[in-house]
């Protein structure tokens, strides 16, 4: 199924607000009404269109005029991506887009896995307590059992006591894939950011069609416009207090809620580089992970000490259990460290010399 296709195709059976043929048979059907005469209708369902004989309709439920406008404009974009109409212009911004869009439903799709995870594991708690208590009763009557005089018992309770073993290990066994699972899902929303910025960045570089452009290039702008804004709305975005020191943002992180220091947003530095003195200033809390190697924006890799800290902040955004590496020196005078990527890639970041502004993007 192509990309495009897909997310229609969800987008239609997870909207209540769809065009909603009830057919004679009892059947429902959801889609976008797209012809209608007086026999029959043509019904796009996301992955096709159908065409129905109003003598098999019961009824049709229609869907809200601004609740049709989006399904409408879903299907253009459809038929935009799909399509060969594209301009060489146009195709970085659509190779943008289908990119957001598939690691958009593969976040979806993990953030499924994981609530069903969850839900699951809640259950399987006590059905898992269950099973080793049950194990625990066989194993003592197979204690004190003779297997000499009722062979057939002892080797009933050998079955049991073996099936029982089998169903906790498959039981342990499938909670540890779901946490490997639920570790997964930090690296798809980095995914989904990263593919959402980059989109964003083709299309703010796309030039906006001047009055007199033709109709195609004025809706291949506003479709393009509307996807970035629906995706916008997947994230919350905070402005945040920074300063600009010899081209640089410079910004107050909070290390561990407790120690304030003043560092420079380097997005070249792999994690979070903190001078001598303001390490010194942390507790027990933040834990030693032994020594490696940071490396800075000019390409060096510096030897350092490594932390691991409970909890980094940055206005109302925060990080947990992020890397931090000791360096000697503090990098510039007045500046405490680098804020490096073990904190960066948790957020979209984005900033606007022009305007002074430094904003830090996060999944709502």
């Amino acid at each position: 199924m192509r990309l495009a296709a897909l997310v229609l195709a969800l987008t239609l059976a997870s909207s209540a607000s769809a065009d909603l043929v009830e057919l004679n048979s009892g059947k429902e059907m959801k889609g976008l009404i797209t012809r209608e005469t007086r026999s029959e209708i043509d019904l796009d369902i996301g992955y096709g269109t159908v065409t129905l004989n109003k003598a098999d309709i019961r009824a049709i439920k229609r869907s809200k005029a601004k609740s049709r406008d989006a399904l409408v404009n879903a299907k253009r974009l459809q038929d935009l991506v799909d399509g060969d109409a594209v301009t060489e212009d146009q195709a970085p911004v659509v190779k943008a887009y289908k990119k957001a869009a598939q690691t958009r439903e593969d976040l979806r799709d993990a953030r499924a896995r994981q609530e069903d995870a969850q839900d699951s594991e809640a259950g399987n708690d006590s059905e898992l307590n269950d099973l080793i208590a049950d194990n625990k009763r066989i194993a003592q009557e197979l204690s004190t059992a003779n297997r000499d005089a009722d062979p057939r018992y002892y080797n009933q309770l050998v079955s049991q006591f073996n099936s029982g073993t089998a169903a906790i290990r498959a039981k342990q066994l499938a909670m540890v894939e779901r946490h490997a699972a639920d570790s997964g899902l930090a690296e798809k929303i980095r995914d989904y950011m990263a593919a959402y910025q980059d989109f964003a960045r083709e299309f703010r570089s796309f030039p906006k069609p001047e009055a007199d452009a033709g109709k195609d290039d004025k809706e291949f702008y506003g479709l393009m416009k509307g996807a970035l804004a629906k995706m916008g709305r997947d994230f919350a975005r905070e402005k945040v207090d920074a300063e600009r020191v010899n081209g640089h943002w410079v910004v107050d992180v909070l290390l561990d809620g407790k120690v304030t220091a003043r560092m420079i947003v380097d997005t070249g530095a792999s994690v979070i580089a903190l001078s001598r003195a303001i390490a010194d200033q942390l507790g027990p809390e933040a834990v030693k992970r032994g020594n490696g190697q940071v490396e800075v924006a000019d390409g060096r890799k510096v030897r350092v000490q490594v932390l691991e800290l409970p909890v980094v902040e940055v206005g109302g955004s925060k990080a947990e259990h992020v890397l931090a590496g000791i360096m000697p020196d503090a990098p510039a005078p007045g500046i405490d460290g680098l804020l490096g990527m073990s904190f960066l890639n948790h957020f979209g970041f984005e900033s606007d010399p022009k305007s002074g502004s430094l904003y830090l993007r996060r999944m709502r």
